[in-house]
């Protein structure tokens, strides 16, 4: 395996682990502190002194809760225990539902068909457009200051007539109001209003605010967001990045098994054999030329020198003569006069009929070549 191919294996790795660890856990979690999360209007209303605090325990535990208060359910869409919810509500709590609808029970809305991140998605486009507000008499202190808020692509079907369309309208609601014995909902179907990362365009905040203080407490559910400690969902994000850890090194692990190209180190040095020597070479040769006059014994010479220059110099085999003895030129081993001279030389011992004296000269003076380091040059 390549030293640049465990680099990108590792940068891979190395991301993965870091968008696994930095990913928000849920959608609307006052936890949560990156642009989808609700954590900047949670503290927000701590630092102006009311009483803010997350709900860890299932909705039937609220029936030993006898204050008033307003509770904030922000991106749930599986509704457990919706009974003791109303049962809740309608001794005179508040109940802000932010995209999350039961789908039946005391509420009259629920959401038309809408993952939540479909809706995250229609928030990022929309998220610099707002939607006119607008409130009956006795809504006005919730609707007071208010011009706009941030547009909401989600829709909510609604039944019944009691139910108040505070933005959009009866086929297309945005946000609507009901009563629910001595207590009320807020129906909002966008989580856009309370993110992060749109909380202070337009009148978001301020709306949400006036939404919220009507009761002295203010909750935030954070049971069905799956909380069970800060500290355990970050041990959640960090055991699905080992198994990632886990999964790519067994990978890795496997090919190099599989791979007989992987290696570790330096490339390994492949021994050259010894070469022989320009006499001897030439000896041989000459006297094969002599005994039997065939021509043919000097051309396979020349192959054979040329595939040495390959495993010396680097020089391409596939290359003429002529362009393989200029890289030579270009590496420093000889000159360009010596080039053509070998040039000359090559061609004479592939082509023509040459005395032995003659050919056993050209032969010297090629073996020269192939035994010449970077500096000195073969003599004619």
């Amino acid at each position: 395996m390549k030293r640049k191919h465990v680099v990108l294996l590792i940068a891979f790795l190395a991301m993965t682990i870091y968008f696994e660890l930095a990913k928000d856990m849920t959608f609307g979690s006052t936890f949560a502190s990156k642009r989808q999360g609700a954590r900047a209007f949670f503290l927000s209303l701590q630092e102006l002194g009311k009483n803010a605090s997350p709900w860890l325990e299932p909705f039937e535990s609220l029936q030993t809760k006898t204050e008033k208060a307003t509770m904030f359910v922000v991106s749930v869409p599986d509704f457990k225990g919706i009974k003791f919810l109303e049962e809740w509500v309608r001794k005179g709590n508040r109940l802000i539902l932010i995209n999350s609808f039961p789908g039946a029970g005391f509420t009259k809305g629920m959401a038309k068909e809408s993952t939540t991140t479909e809706a995250v998605f229609d928030l990022f486009e929309d998220e610099k457009k707002s939607m006119s507000v607008s409130c009956s008499d006795s809504l006005q202190e919730v609707c007071d200051g208010i011009t706009s808020v941030s547009k909401m692509v989600p829709s909510l079907v609604l039944e019944g007539e009691d139910v108040e369309i505070l933005a959009g309208t009866k086929a297309d609601a945005k946000i609507a109001y009901q009563q629910v014995g001595s207590g009320d909902v807020f129906l909002i179907s966008s989580e856009s209003l309370i993110l992060n990362q749109n909380i202070e365009n337009h009148d978001n905040f301020r709306f949400l605010y006036q939404i919220a203080t009507v009761h002295d407490e203010i909750l935030f559910d954070e049971f069905h967001h799956g909380y069970r400690s800060p500290v355990a969902a970050r041990l959640e994000a960090r055991r699905d990045a080992v198994w990632v850890l886990i999964g790519t090194l067994v990978a890795v692990l496997l090919l190099g098994a599989l791979s007989r190209a992987v290696r570790f180190g330096p490339p390994t040095v492949i021994p050259e054999e010894p070469l022989s020597s320009s006499v001897e070479f030439a000896g041989v040769l000459g006297m094969l030329y002599r005994e039997h006059q065939a021509q043919e014994v000097l051309s396979y010479y020349v192959r054979s020198w040329r595939r040495r220059l390959s495993r010396i110099f680097g020089v391409a085999s596939g290359l003429t003569h002529e362009k393989a003895l200029g890289q030579l030129v270009e590496q420093g081993v000889i000159n360009n006069e010596q080039a053509k001279e070998a040039a000359r030389y090559v061609f004479e011992l592939e082509t023509q009929k040459l005395s032995d004296t003659a050919s056993e000269q050209r032969i010297a003076y090629l073996e020269q070549i192939s035994d010449t380091e970077r500096v000195g040059a073969p003599q004619a």
